[in-house]
């Protein structure tokens, strides 16, 4: 009884040779590149929609102008008084 355990490449296992397995080589690195690129950028998303950390002020959904006016009360320079009146101007 034979077996044909000579024939083809890997005793028949792979019916179209080395360009087989080259193939399916590049078609499981695509699958994986694919999956990679999906949880990498899935990341972004995972904030809720936020923007992430380190993002500029505004881009936090906090206007330029108010975000100065919140630093020049942290640093001193006005009081809470001139803070509100400001805040109220700048929002009308």
């Amino acid at each position: 009884m034979m077996y044909n355990f000579g024939r083809g490449f890997a005793g028949g296992w792979a019916p179209f040779g080395w360009a087989g397995i080259i193939f399916a080589a590049i078609f499981i690195a695509l699958v994986v590149t694919v999956i990679i690129l999906l949880v990498k950028n899935g990341r972004v998303y995972t904030n809720a929609g936020r923007p992430p950390h380190g993002a500029p002020p505004h881009a936090q959904g906090i206007p330029p102008a108010e975000q100065i006016l919140k630093e020049r009360l942290a640093k001193g320079e006005i009081d809470e008084a001139q803070y509100d009146s400001i805040l109220k101007k700048l929002r009308e």
